[in-house]
């Protein structure tokens, strides 16, 4: 790829937004898919815009009613946010508020609860300083 590969993956990533605007869910998974291989291949993959790609392919598989893709993507988003971002940042925190939800819709109670009772937790903490 010549130029910029991250600015390059970032339009693949936001041209999977569109694409999943317009209903085109197939092309939007493989635009973001796309972009976060382009990250990984030339060694960007961890970083703040990769998360943001996952974040959004979770949201694609929540939106198709895939709730066990969408916990997988969560899942390697959130500690990217996490160390990139720090642990109670509102980014990190609404992936992990998704996640969540994630896990609830497949029926994984206890650790759809241990992750949102970290976020209250966090949520807590940074209220209190």
């Amino acid at each position: 790829v010549a130029g910029d590969v991250d600015l390059y993956a970032e339009f693949q990533n936001n041209l999977g937004v569109v694409f999943a605007t317009a209903g085109d869910f197939a092309q939007a998974r493989r635009s973001m898919l796309d972009a976060t291989e382009l990250r990984a291949k030339h060694g960007q993959a961890d970083s703040v815009l990769g998360a943001f790609t996952l974040a959004n392919l979770a949201q694609l598989e929540t939106y198709l009613g895939n709730s066990a893709g969408a916990a997988v993507y969560f899942g390697k988003a959130l500690p990217l946010t996490e160390s990139l971002l720090g642990p109670s940042h509102p980014v990190h925190l609404q992936m992990s508020v998704n996640l969540g939800g994630a896990l609830r819709r497949q029926g994984k109670l206890a650790a759809a609860k241990a992750v949102l009772e970290r976020v209250t937790a966090t949520e807590r903490d940074t209220q209190s300083v």
